[in-house]
């Protein structure tokens, strides 16, 4: 049993809610045979009329009964012929009149979907699976599974109830269960800006991590990298509260704080990056651009705010800092080309390429009109950064203040 379901197909991104889906969980798991109802089977090879009768599923190529309906997707399951499994177990889990048989087929099915890239109707089979009886051994794998898609699927508040669920029913999490729960509640809890429970969540993840040495791997597991994702994150939202407008009477505490939370970011999603797996790289590699890329706003909003009797000297300090904090742009617009180039080798094509892409060209928009700035100062480069090395002197000569 592989604890990471999703295998490499690259996920397309559909984050709509089937209002009706515990009304069709109960149903499945009832085991009512449908006389003479008719559906139409919207994922096989071509769409075809399933009639089910007692104990009997009709279509335009063959009659079968339920049971041998079960069977042959079990077996197709065996064979890897994922898409033909799924399509066989979902009718069949419809009739079945065993309890056991019902929850096994919505499992099965469900597995066969996430195999063949289909997230979203996977979760809704974990659902079915789960709800056929939330405490049996099954459903408990289930619900595993179901918290690793949501979160994949990025619906932050329906992991985080499943991972609450669990963590409140069990007792005793696994360790790896425990990381998962604690994964999806943390990211459920950073979209609704509770910092403190994020960082509570993330923190006792990390302490199993680093127990069982899960991070010492040069390929981390998945779920070990969506905690340090979340980790990356709060981090992120910690620094982005750090802001320079109206200019605080500590700016060089506050900017030094600032960045240092930038790189502690960064070092996170890098962790992140570590299990190779291209959906979170890509969101790790757009976020760590986003850092770089805001500081530089932020920073460029204090240059109207220096007050100097000078005008010249005004205008020297001015170039200066844009030149310093250009490096900013550059950093950003770096970090993005590579993301986007291991979108292009993965064939990753989901809506963060789209914002990477959208970002790499607001940065060069941005990196342009610096440089036409810096062209209009009657500056050299040299002498602009003599005076960047003139303000970092004078910092230096500053007493630094006791602890």
């Amino acid at each position: 049993m592989t604890p990471f379901p999703f295998g490499n197909v690259a996920p397309h991104y559909r984050l709509t809610f089937l209002a009706m889906l515990p009304f069709y969980s109960a149903l499945g798991c009832l085991g009512t045979n449908h006389v003479g109802t008719t559906a139409v089977n919207p994922r096989g090879a071509s769409a075809q009329h399933v009639v089910q009768v007692p104990g009997t599923v009709v279509t335009s190529d063959e009659a079968l009964s339920v049971d041998d309906l079960f069977s042959r997707g079990l077996h197709r399951f065996e064979q890897r012929r994922y898409s033909l499994a799924a399509s066989d177990l979902e009718i069949a889990a419809r009739s079945l009149a065993a309890s056991g048989q019902i929850q096994l087929a919505w499992y099965r099915a469900a597995i066969a979907r996430d195999e063949s890239g289909d997230f979203k109707t996977a979760a809704e089979d974990f659902n079915r699976a789960i709800t056929c009886d939330e405490l049996s051994a099954l459903a408990r794998d289930a619900r595993v599974r179901l918290i690793r898609l949501l979160v994949f699927l990025e619906r932050w508040a329906d992991a985080g109830e499943q991972a609450r669920w669990m963590a409140h029913q069990y007792q005793y999490l696994h360790p790896v269960e425990a990381i998962v729960v604690k994964g999806a509640w943390a990211l459920d809890a950073l979209s609704n800006n509770d910092w403190v429970a994020a960082a509570r969540e993330i923190e006792g993840a990390r302490t199993i991590i680093e127990d069982k040495q899960f991070d010492v791997a040069t390929r981390l597991q998945r779920d070990v990298a969506i905690v340090y994702f979340a980790l990356g994150e709060l981090r992120r939202l910690r620094a982005a509260e750090l802001r320079f407008v109206p200019l605080p009477p500590n700016f060089g505490e506050q900017l030094e704080r600032r960045c240092q939370l930038l790189l502690d970011a960064q070092s996170a999603y890098s962790m992140a990056m570590r299990a190779y797996d291209a959906h979170w790289s890509v969101i790790s590699g757009y976020r760590v651009s986003q850092l770089y890329e805001e500081l530089h706003h932020d920073l460029m909003q204090v240059l109207p705010l220096v007050q100097l009797p000078d005008p010249e000297h005004r205008s020297l300090l001015e170039a200066a800092l844009r030149l310093r904090y250009t490096i900013l742009l550059d950093k950003a617009a770096s970090g993005l080309n590579r993301t986007l180039a291991l979108a292009v080798r993965t064939d990753e094509n989901s809506k963060w390429v789209a914002l990477a892409k959208q970002a790499l060209e607001n940065l060069r928009v941005a990196m342009a009109d610096e440089q036409a700035s810096l062209a209009e100062v009657p500056y050299t480069r040299e002498e602009l950064r003599r005076a960047i090395e003139r303000l970092d002197e004078s910092r230096r000569s500053l007493p630094s203040k006791k602890k």
